[in-house]
């Protein structure tokens, strides 16, 4: 009955694979979102040191804001 040894084998190979491989991929998952949380700040920062039509000053706080919101709630959403 090699069917059933090939299919033990099989489910030994997959639960020992997903012990192994999960952790590492939740802990990728919480860096990627960690960095991308970052880039706002990071964006915004090269925005104003580079040349532009219109600098970072001229916009709105409050729209810088709801942008950021927006896009750490994007990020949040992509990452569940």
């Amino acid at each position: 009955n090699g069917v059933n040894f090939m299919r033990a084998a099989c489910i030994i190979a997959m639960q020992k694979a997903q012990v192994s491989f999960d952790p590492v991929l939740e802990a990728l998952k919480n860096r990627a979102v960690h960095v991308m949380k970052r880039l706002c700040p990071i964006v915004e920062h090269m925005v104003s040191k580079g040349v532009s039509a219109m600098p970072i000053e001229a916009y709105n706080q409050p729209f810088q804001e709801m942008i950021r919101n927006i896009y750490e709630r994007f990020v949040d959403k992509q990452m569940e």
